[in-house]
C-alpha cells in the first residue's frame, strides 16, 4: 500500500499510520504502485513472484512477525491472465514466503473497488475477491474484506473515485491494526492439504512468455483458439 491518492504519493500514508497506531516497525520497501500477482519482468510490472524472490532474502523479513498481502486489483485492471493462473501464482508465493519464515503470520487484504471501465481481465471484481479468498482460506490465512469493514468509496474517495485521501488512509490503518490484533493468535499456515487451482486460458509467466492452458496443461504446436491459429513452442510452451 504505497499511499497513492490518484495524483501523487502521500507522505501521510497507510504504512506510516499503521506504525503510529500499532507502535511497531513497518517495512514497506516492497510495496509498488501498479503491483500485480501475475505480472512479469518483460512488462516491467512489479509482480509477486519476482518481488518475493527479493523479500525472502531480506533479513528483516526473516525475523518479521506479520506480513500483509494487499494485491489483486491491478491484475483485474491491467492483465488478461486467467483467474485460475492468478490463484496459482498467489498460492505458490505464499508457500515460498512461509518456507523463508516459518513463524510469520500472513494476512490478506482484499482489493478495493475498481474504477476502470476498460479492464484487460475477463472476470469481475467480485469473482477476483472470491478467488483470492479461496487461496487465503486454503492456508488458514485471515482475510480483511473492505466491504464488510464498511468503507464506501462514494464517500471516502477523491478525484478518480477509488484512491483514498490521507484521512481515509488513517481510518483504514485503524481497521488494519484492529484486524491484526483480532488475528494475532492465528494458527501457523496449513500447507499439508493444498487446494488445486486450475488455469484455463491465456497466461503470461514471470519471464514474459505467453502461454495457453487447458485444465493446467499448456498447449503446444499449432492450436486454434477463438478461430485464430497460434503456434506454441513444444519445449517452452511459449507463443511464437
Amino acid at each position: 500500500m504505497v499511499g497513492w491518492d490518484g495524483t501523487k504519493l502521500l507522505k501521510e500514508n497507510c504504512p506510516k499510520f499503521i506504525s503510529q497506531v500499532s507502535h511497531a516497525r513497518v517495512n514497506n520497501d516492497y510495496s509498488f504502485s501498479g503491483a500485480q500477482i501475475s505480472g512479469n519482468q518483460q512488462m516491467r510490472t512489479f509482480d509477486l513472484t519476482n518481488n518475493v524472490s527479493k523479500i525472502i532474502l531480506d533479513p528483516q523479513f526473516q525475523s518479521a512477525d506479520i506480513l500483509l498481502l494487499s494485491l489483486g486489483v491491478n491484475d483485474l485492471n491491467y492483465s488478461d491472465n486467467n483467474i485460475g493462473y492468478v490463484q496459482q501464482r498467489l498460492q505458490t508465493n505464499i508457500m515460498r514466503l512461509h518456507s523463508a519464515n516459518l513463524n510469520v503470520k500472513i494476512m490478506g487484504l482484499l482489493p478495493f473497488e475498481s474504477y476502470m471501465k476498460d479492464k484487460r481481465s475477463y472476470y469481475r471484481l467480485a469473482e477476483l475477491r472470491m478467488a483470492l479468498t479461496e487461496v487465503y482460506q486454503s492456508f488458514g490465512i485471515p482475510v480483511l474484506n473492505w466491504r464488510q469493514a464498511g468503507f464506501s468509496y462514494d464517500y471516502f474517495s477523491i478525484k478518480d473515485g477509488v484512491h483514498p485521501n490521507s484521512m481515509t488512509y488513517k481510518l483504514m490503518s485503524t481497521t488494519i491494526v484492529n484486524f491484526m490484533v483480532l488475528n494475532r493468535s492465528v494458527m501457523p499456515l496449513d500447507i499439508s492439504n493444498q487446494s488445486l487451482f486450475v488455469s484455463n486460458g491465456w497466461q503470461t509467466n514471470e519471464q514474459g512468455q505467453r502461454q495457453y492452458a487447458k485444465n493446467n496443461i499448456l498447449l503446444t504446436d499449432w492450436q486454434i483458439i477463438d478461430q485464430t491459429a497460434y503456434y506454441f513452442d513444444p519445449i517452452t510452451k511459449a507463443l511464437k
